[in-house]
């Protein structure tokens, strides 16, 4: 056999050896692009659960519904089912099912969300994937698994992971049913989007106008049969999302907790006012409401203003530079992106976990815009590169600018992975051979390390801090409270283990042993009950301690609610004779206290020893001389 020359070995070596193709071959390939993906978004998601703070308002209601199954249909908050949460329960029911499994502990807890939170990312890959190219769905699912503000809220035990992920869903079945022009997609899509408003309510329809927008605009159906297919889609979405609503409202009304925030006790009330209105139109009361710097300000501008702005630079330059991109997908992007900024920037009390209803649309903007001009910028396009360059020293600059307050600067690796990209597209548009190298993945690649360094380091220290989206705060100090459950520990058990003035005053107690709490308050200080009914509660023997805040001020309406101020009136106050440090924490109620009082039927109960030495107004006229000489004649 004659051996070949160096000349035949010179032909016969190509580029599939190189360590380029390596990379584009991992690139193009769906399943190990999403693997990829899922590897990323898992490690800032499911690593160290368990170790930061408890949302302790949902864990009180998981311990509740675990108990019994009408608690669990309920969504009971507390284990006697007198109240109930302000949320449909279906992500409390993927928790109890967690606990039941695995244990009642932070993990097992935390555990749903985190899974949630993980699989939205290599979903989105998929969907960009779909539209635009395995490049620009690369760079979108990475763009999700680091964001600051979804990994937080992903390692809480929140809802609004698994709300995203629904979300999602409902693109990905979106997108199906454009390419496929099937309508069945679309109405899986919208079951999707009622079954995440059973989880955030008016939240989760912060994308439902960008997919209704991108089914009309984009499939290549006829528009009346486009018409039709979002009429019947919306009406699924209508009867999916108040399905438990119904259920609850046609269920027996002696058996149905009191919804938290709800003003005369309906679920109806509780979502169209409680979530609805009042989100939108706070009502005047007692209680301040905070006004929070906006999405590019304070926390929130920290753990998601970066991916923010850059979306916004990279979005509108890949619509501009690249022209045979998908129209629908990149308008109903648009939508969806600025629903939730303006949305969201001037909302009060704003939590970091509500941004999740548009972190994906972020994600898309920014990966999608970035990977189609890296994809492009590798065949030699003149535009495609400058529009990269752009992005790259614009995004740093334009958030350092509206920023509040300003941001730093990008980090030497941002700026040496930005250069490095710009300078691959340089020469891939100048030097003709380098067109045929296998450019883009690695252009793409330098430009998201550019893009997202900060946020990368960021979730990095929030996975290390154990930092989570915790809104509810103990009500009490560690040592109150140490102290307070150690006290009802040692008493004799009752039906109630203890009353508690407010459900932050209860939630604690509830979620860490379970025990019944008999809660006096709702939502602002709205008695949960009458002061009869409290009396006879406890004349029963069914309650004796009492959890109280009995201050009635403008700042604690709690104190000022009549079953809260009965209690603090005529109860004794124990706290330190029970070992708790401080006082008026705990106070003691006894049917030998309630029999010596007189209770007046008018609302409010005021309870008075009668004087003996003071005599009656009859008394006093027949004692009078002249009665007495009258009655004498008579």
């Amino acid at each position: 056999m004659e051996l070949a020359g160096p000349r035949a070995l010179r032909g016969r070596v190509q580029w599939p050896a190189s360590i380029p193709s390596v990379l584009t071959r991992v690139g193009r390939s769906p399943l190990l692009g999403a693997a990829a993906i899922f590897l990323l978004a898992a490690h800032f998601r499911l690593g160290g659960l368990g170790h930061g703070r408890e949302n302790y308002f949902y864990d009180a209601a998981v311990r509740s519904m675990s108990q019994s199954w009408h608690n669990f249909f309920f969504g009971a908050f507390d284990p006697s089912a007198t109240l109930s949460v302000d949320k449909p329960p279906l992500d409390l029911w993927l928790q109890v099912a967690s606990v039941r499994l695995f244990g009642f502990s932070a993990h097992s807890l935390i555990l749903p969300a985190a899974i949630a939170g993980t699989l939205a990312a290599p979903l989105l890959y998929d969907a960009v994937r779909r539209l635009y190219g395995v490049i620009p769905g690369l760079c979108a699912g990475a763009a999700l698994a680091v964001i600051p503000a979804s990994v937080v809220t992903a390692r809480s035990d929140g809802m609004d992971a698994l709300m995203m992920l629904l979300a999602v869903l409902a693109f990905w079945l979106v997108v199906m049913a454009v390419q496929r022009r099937r309508a069945r997609w679309l109405y899986l899509a919208a079951v999707a989007m009622g079954l995440a408003f059973n989880v955030k309510l008016f939240e989760a329809l912060v994308p439902l106008p960008a997919l209704i927008l991108f089914y009309l605009v984009a499939t290549k159906v006829p528009f009346r049969r486009r018409v039709g297919h979002v009429a019947a889609a919306c009406g699924l979405v209508v009867l999916v999302g108040l399905s438990w609503a119904v259920a609850v409202s046609l269920s027996p009304a002696h058996s149905r907790p009191y919804p938290i925030g709800s003003t005369d006790g309906s679920v109806w009330n509780e979502i169209f006012v409680y979530n609805g209105l009042n989100r939108v139109s706070p009502p005047p009361g007692p209680v301040p409401l905070v006004r929070h710097a906006g999405l590019l300000g304070g926390t929130a501008g920290l753990w998601i203003g970066p991916e923010l702005v850059a979306a916004f630079v990279f979005g509108a330059l890949a619509v501009v530079a690249v022209r045979r991109a998908p129209r629908g997908a990149a308008i109903a992007v648009a939508v969806w992106l600025l629903t939730g900024f303006f949305l969201f920037d001037h909302m009060t009390n704003l939590r970091v976990r509500y941004l999740d209803a548009f972190t994906p649309a972020v994600a898309v903007a920014l990966g999608a815009g970035a990977g189609l001009l890296a994809a492009r910028s590798a065949r030699g396009r003149v535009a495609a590169v400058a529009a990269l360059a752009v992005g790259l020293v614009a995004s740093p600059l334009a958030l350092h600018t509206v920023s509040k307050p300003p941001a730093p600067g990008p980090g030497p690796l941002a700026i040496a992975a930005g250069a490095a990209a710009v300078a691959l597209a340089l020469a891939a548009t100048l030097v003709p051979r380098a067109r045929q190298l296998p450019l883009a993945l690695p252009v793409a690649a330098l430009a998201m390390v550019s893009l997202l360094a900060h946020p990368l380091s960021t979730s990095a220290q929030l996975v290390r801090g154990h930092v989570t989206d915790d809104s509810s705060n103990s009500p009490l100090p560690p040592a109150q409270e140490a102290a307070l459950e150690r006290f009802l520990q040692s008493e004799p058990a009752t039906r109630y283990q203890v009353g508690a003035a407010a459900p932050a005053k209860a939630e604690t107690l509830i979620a860490h042993d379970g025990r019944p709490v008999l809660v006096l308050t709702s939502y602002r200080g709205r008695p949960a009950m009458t002061v009869p009914q409290l009396r006879a509660d406890v004349l029963a023997g069914q309650v004796r301690w009492f959890v109280m805040d009995h201050r009635c001020t403008t700042a604690t309406p709690v104190g000022c609610a009549a079953p809260v101020r009965w209690v603090a009136t005529h109860g004794r106050d124990v706290t330190r004779s029970a070992g708790i440090p401080g006082r008026g924490v705990l106070f003691e109620l006894t049917p030998r206290t309630i029999r010596e009082s007189a209770i007046v039927h008018a609302g409010t109960t005021t309870l008075r020893r009668p004087r003996r030495s003071a005599p009656s107004r009859r008394y006093r006229r027949d004692s009078h001389p002249a009665t007495r000489v009258h009655r004498r004649r008579s």
